[in-house]
Protein backbone atom coordinates (compact mmCIF):
# COMPACT_ATOMS: atom_id res chain seq x y z
CA UNK A 1 0.00 0.00 0.00
CA UNK A 2 2.96 1.89 0.48
CA UNK A 3 4.80 1.19 -3.41
CA UNK A 4 6.30 5.02 -3.55
CA UNK A 5 7.72 4.35 0.02
CA UNK A 6 11.26 5.16 -1.15
CA UNK A 7 10.88 8.09 -3.23
CA UNK A 8 8.66 9.95 -0.44
CA UNK A 9 11.17 8.77 2.62
CA UNK A 10 14.19 10.50 0.57
CA UNK A 11 13.15 13.77 1.60
CA UNK A 12 11.67 12.58 4.58
CA UNK A 13 15.41 11.67 5.54
CA UNK A 14 16.79 14.47 4.46
CA UNK A 15 14.50 17.44 6.04
CA UNK A 16 15.45 15.87 9.75
CA UNK A 17 19.09 14.43 8.48
CA UNK A 18 20.81 16.26 11.48
CA UNK A 19 18.68 14.83 13.92
CA UNK A 20 18.77 11.33 12.27
CA UNK A 21 22.36 11.45 12.27
CA UNK A 22 22.91 12.58 15.93
CA UNK A 23 20.51 10.11 17.00
CA UNK A 24 22.91 7.55 14.97
CA UNK A 25 26.09 8.71 16.89
CA UNK A 26 24.15 9.07 20.41
CA UNK A 27 22.98 4.92 19.77
CA UNK A 28 26.60 3.80 18.82
CA UNK A 29 27.95 5.83 22.17
CA UNK A 30 25.39 4.16 24.14
CA UNK A 31 26.11 0.96 22.79
CA UNK A 32 29.89 1.30 24.16
CA UNK A 33 28.71 1.99 27.78
CA UNK A 34 27.90 -1.86 28.76
CA UNK A 35 31.26 -2.57 27.93
CA UNK A 36 30.72 -3.85 24.40
CA UNK A 37 33.58 -2.42 22.90
CA UNK A 38 33.98 -0.79 19.64
CA UNK A 39 30.44 0.20 18.37
CA UNK A 40 30.81 -0.23 14.62
CA UNK A 41 32.64 -3.96 15.05
CA UNK A 42 29.52 -4.77 17.67
CA UNK A 43 26.96 -3.25 15.17
CA UNK A 44 28.38 -5.57 12.20
CA UNK A 45 28.77 -8.61 14.99
CA UNK A 46 24.72 -7.95 15.31
CA UNK A 47 24.06 -7.99 11.99
CA UNK A 48 26.10 -10.69 10.33
CA UNK A 49 24.91 -12.94 13.68
CA UNK A 50 21.10 -12.04 12.83
CA UNK A 51 18.93 -12.42 9.79
CA UNK A 52 16.15 -10.57 9.54
CA UNK A 53 15.87 -9.01 6.07
CA UNK A 54 14.72 -11.68 4.42
CA UNK A 55 11.22 -11.92 6.31
CA UNK A 56 11.18 -8.56 5.88
CA UNK A 57 11.39 -8.37 2.43
CA UNK A 58 8.93 -11.30 2.14
CA UNK A 59 6.63 -9.30 4.45
CA UNK A 60 6.91 -5.98 3.97
CA UNK A 61 9.29 -5.11 1.67
CA UNK A 62 7.79 -1.32 1.81
CA UNK A 63 9.21 -0.75 5.29
CA UNK A 64 12.69 -1.91 4.14
CA UNK A 65 12.26 0.37 1.08
CA UNK A 66 11.46 3.15 3.69
CA UNK A 67 14.63 2.69 5.68
CA UNK A 68 16.47 3.06 2.57
CA UNK A 69 15.05 5.84 1.71
CA UNK A 70 15.79 7.58 5.42
CA UNK A 71 19.14 6.31 5.28
CA UNK A 72 19.47 7.84 1.46
CA UNK A 73 17.77 11.22 2.59
CA UNK A 74 20.23 11.71 5.61
CA UNK A 75 23.05 10.74 3.72
CA UNK A 76 23.53 7.66 5.87
CA UNK A 77 25.01 4.12 5.51
CA UNK A 78 21.50 1.91 4.71
CA UNK A 79 23.02 -1.13 7.73
CA UNK A 80 23.12 1.58 10.66
CA UNK A 81 19.51 2.89 9.55
CA UNK A 82 18.67 -1.04 9.74
CA UNK A 83 20.29 -1.78 12.60
CA UNK A 84 18.83 1.12 14.59
CA UNK A 85 14.93 -0.26 13.87
CA UNK A 86 16.71 -3.42 15.71
CA UNK A 87 15.56 -1.76 19.07
CA UNK A 88 14.07 -5.31 20.64
CA UNK A 89 16.44 -7.44 18.59
CA UNK A 90 19.52 -5.95 19.85
CA UNK A 91 18.43 -5.89 23.49
CA UNK A 92 18.28 -9.88 23.01
CA UNK A 93 21.22 -10.10 21.25
CA UNK A 94 22.91 -8.26 23.72
CA UNK A 95 21.91 -10.68 26.31
CA UNK A 96 22.77 -14.08 24.12
CA UNK A 97 25.82 -12.54 23.70
CA UNK A 98 26.66 -11.66 26.86
CA UNK A 99 24.80 -14.92 28.77
CA UNK A 100 23.54 -12.51 30.41
CA UNK A 101 19.81 -11.15 32.14
CA UNK A 102 17.55 -9.80 29.42
CA UNK A 103 17.13 -5.85 30.08
CA UNK A 104 13.57 -4.51 32.11
CA UNK A 105 11.86 -2.80 29.75
CA UNK A 106 8.39 -0.79 29.25
CA UNK A 107 4.93 -1.19 30.37
CA UNK A 108 1.68 -1.02 29.04
CA UNK A 109 -1.99 -1.01 30.21
CA UNK A 110 -5.40 -1.07 28.64
CA UNK A 111 -8.80 0.18 30.47
CA UNK A 112 -11.86 -1.25 28.39
CA UNK A 113 -15.15 -0.12 29.98
CA UNK A 114 -18.54 -1.26 29.18
CA UNK A 115 -19.72 1.38 26.76
CA UNK A 116 -17.11 4.02 26.46
CA UNK A 117 -13.77 4.27 24.85
CA UNK A 118 -10.73 1.86 25.42
CA UNK A 119 -7.58 3.57 26.81
CA UNK A 120 -4.47 2.54 26.28
CA UNK A 121 -1.23 3.50 28.37
CA UNK A 122 2.31 2.81 27.52
CA UNK A 123 6.00 4.26 29.43
CA UNK A 124 8.62 3.37 26.70
CA UNK A 125 12.04 2.69 28.71
CA UNK A 126 14.71 3.74 25.98
CA UNK A 127 18.56 4.75 26.68
CA UNK A 128 19.00 8.56 27.86
CA UNK A 129 20.39 8.59 24.33
CA UNK A 130 16.96 9.18 22.88
CA UNK A 131 16.51 12.87 24.54
CA UNK A 132 15.57 15.35 22.43
CA UNK A 133 15.25 12.67 19.49
CA UNK A 134 11.79 11.64 20.40
CA UNK A 135 8.79 12.60 17.62
CA UNK A 136 5.18 11.90 17.14
CA UNK A 137 4.39 11.44 13.03
CA UNK A 138 1.07 12.82 12.11
CA UNK A 139 0.56 10.40 9.06
CA UNK A 140 -2.81 11.65 6.59
CA UNK A 141 -5.17 9.12 5.29
CA UNK A 142 -3.98 7.62 2.12
CA UNK A 143 -5.60 4.72 -0.48
CA UNK A 144 -7.99 3.52 2.00
CA UNK A 145 -5.27 3.71 5.34
CA UNK A 146 -6.31 5.27 7.81
CA UNK A 147 -4.74 8.60 9.41
CA UNK A 148 -2.64 7.53 12.19
CA UNK A 149 -0.50 9.27 14.89
CA UNK A 150 3.06 6.98 15.60
CA UNK A 151 5.51 8.04 18.44
CA UNK A 152 8.91 7.15 17.01
CA UNK A 153 12.53 8.60 17.23
CA UNK A 154 14.64 10.65 14.94
CA UNK A 155 15.40 7.75 11.99
CA UNK A 156 13.20 5.49 13.13
CA UNK A 157 9.96 3.75 11.22
CA UNK A 158 8.28 3.90 14.31
CA UNK A 159 7.80 2.57 17.84
CA UNK A 160 3.84 2.54 18.94
CA UNK A 161 1.30 4.59 18.16
CA UNK A 162 -2.99 4.51 16.96
CA UNK A 163 -5.09 4.96 14.09
CA UNK A 164 -8.37 6.45 13.00
CA UNK A 165 -9.92 3.12 12.61
CA UNK A 166 -9.51 2.45 16.21
CA UNK A 167 -6.47 0.41 16.45
CA UNK A 168 -3.97 1.50 18.92
CA UNK A 169 -0.38 -0.82 18.98
CA UNK A 170 1.49 -0.79 22.65
CA UNK A 171 5.11 -2.72 22.54
CA UNK A 172 6.29 -4.43 25.88
CA UNK A 173 9.52 -6.56 25.87
CA UNK A 174 9.19 -9.76 26.79
CA UNK A 175 12.71 -10.94 28.05
CA UNK A 176 11.60 -13.62 29.79
CA UNK A 177 10.45 -16.34 26.47
CA UNK A 178 13.22 -17.14 24.04
CA UNK A 179 14.18 -14.29 21.39
CA UNK A 180 14.68 -15.02 17.70
CA UNK A 181 17.30 -14.09 15.14
CA UNK A 182 15.03 -14.06 12.51
CA UNK A 183 11.74 -12.47 11.58
CA UNK A 184 10.05 -9.37 10.95
CA UNK A 185 11.69 -6.98 13.82
CA UNK A 186 9.71 -5.32 16.37
CA UNK A 187 9.67 -1.79 15.49
CA UNK A 188 9.01 -2.53 11.88
CA UNK A 189 5.76 -5.31 12.84
CA UNK A 190 4.58 -2.13 15.28
CA UNK A 191 4.77 0.39 12.07
CA UNK A 192 2.73 -2.31 9.82
CA UNK A 193 -0.07 -2.79 12.68
CA UNK A 194 -0.50 0.90 13.04
CA UNK A 195 -1.17 1.84 9.57
CA UNK A 196 -3.67 -0.96 8.44
CA UNK A 197 -7.08 0.12 8.14
CA UNK A 198 -9.39 -2.08 10.25
CA UNK A 199 -7.10 -4.13 12.66
CA UNK A 200 -6.44 -6.77 9.69
CA UNK A 201 -3.11 -6.94 7.87
CA UNK A 202 -3.14 -9.26 4.67
CA UNK A 203 0.15 -10.18 3.58
CA UNK A 204 0.76 -12.31 -0.15
CA UNK A 205 3.72 -14.08 0.45
CA UNK A 206 6.51 -14.29 -2.08
CA UNK A 207 6.99 -17.71 -1.89
CA UNK A 208 5.56 -20.84 -0.12
CA UNK A 209 7.85 -21.06 2.61
CA UNK A 210 7.55 -17.15 3.34
CA UNK A 211 7.08 -16.36 7.14
CA UNK A 212 4.01 -14.18 6.34
CA UNK A 213 0.66 -15.07 7.80
CA UNK A 214 -2.46 -13.12 7.85
CA UNK A 215 -3.02 -10.95 11.38
CA UNK A 216 -6.49 -10.57 12.50
CA UNK A 217 -8.17 -8.65 15.62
Amino acid sequence: HRRLARRLTVPIGRAPGPNVRAHLDAWLGALMEPGQGDASGYVAALLRDTDFKPAIRSCAPDLLEEVEGVAEGAGLPPDLVYALQLLDEEWAYRARRAAGRALDKCSSLAIVSASGPTWIDQNMDLGHYTDGFQALLRIAPHAGDPAAGVFTTAGMLGLMGVNAAGLGVCVNSLPQLPSAAHGVSSTLLHTSLTVVSSGRLTISPSAPSSPCRTLST
